[in-house]
C-alpha cells in the first residue's frame, strides 16, 4: 500500500460520508457542545529500527502505519487524549506505540473550519520480533492541519517525528548473539486521518 493509495482511500471515504450527510458545513461555533474527538488514520513512514548488529534486527525504509485515538477538548484551542500508533508488519517485526497526547491549535476562517495545530506525544514502545521483545518509551512531536467537512466530520493531515527506545524483556534459551539488550526506533510519519467530533 502506497501513501497515494492511502490518501485516495481516505478521501473517497470522507466524500461518501459527507454526501450522506448532505454536505452540511461546519456550524459557526460547533465546539461549544462537541468536545470529543475520535480519529482513525493511516499513512507512510520513513523508519529506522536498530536492535542488533551486523545487519541483524535492523530495518529501514518506507513502511505503512495506522493510528487510532481519542481526544477531549479541554478549552478552545487545546485538546488532551490518547492514541495507539502501530507499524503492524515490518519484515516480520511489529512496532506499537501507545501514548498520551496534547494538541494545541489555532482556528482559521469565519466558521473556524480550519485548524492549524501541533501535537506532542509521550508513551510506551513495544518492538516484537519473532524471537525477541523490547519494551520502553516513545516521544513524538509534529504539526497538523485539520479541515472540518461537516460539524461532526473532519480530515487531518499530520507529520510526526518519532523517537523510541526499549530494553529486551524476552529472548529464547539460545539467545542470538546479534541481538542487543536495547533497541531504538526513529521515524518521520505522514498520515491522513478521519476525525469524528461528538
Amino acid at each position: 500500500m502506497t501513501f497515494k493509495s492511502v490518501v485516495q482511500s481516505v478521501a473517497v471515504a470522507a466524500t461518501i460520508v459527507c454526501f450522506a450527510a448532505e454536505g452540511r458545513p461546519a456550524d459557526a461555533d460547533p465546539e461549544g457542545s462537541k468536545s470529543h474527538r475520535i480519529f482513525l488514520g493511516a499513512g507512510q513512514s520513513a523508519l529506522l529500527f536498530n536492535g542488533g548488529s551486523d545487519g541483524h534486527f535492523q530495518e529501514s525504509g518506507i513502511h505503512t502505519h495506522a493510528r487510532l485515538g481519542y481526544s477531549y477538548r479541554l478549552a478552545r484551542g487545546f485538546e488532551l487524549g490518547g492514541d495507539v500508533t502501530s507499524f503492524p508488519y515490518v519484515l516480520g517485526d511489529s512496532y506499537t506505540l501507545p501514548a498520551f497526547h496534547a494538541r494545541g491549535y489555532a482556528s482559521i476562517g469565519a466558521r473556524d473550519f480550519v485548524e492549524i495545530g501541533f501535537t506532542g506525544r509521550a508513551g510506551a514502545f513495544v518492538a516484537n520480533s519473532v524471537s525477541f521483545v523490547w519494551v520502553g518509551y516513545s516521544l513524538s512531536v509534529g504539526p497538523n492541519a485539520r479541515v472540518w467537512l461537516a460539524d461532526w466530520l473532519g480530515l487531518e493531515l499530520s507529520v510526526d517525528g518519532i523517537a523510541a527506545s526499549g530494553g529486551m524483556t524476552r529472548s529464547p534459551p539460545d539467545a542470538n548473539s546479534y541481538a542487543r539488550d536495547s533497541a531504538g526506533l526513529v521515524a518521520v510519519a505522514g498520515a491522513l486521518s478521519l476525525v469524528f467530533r461528538l
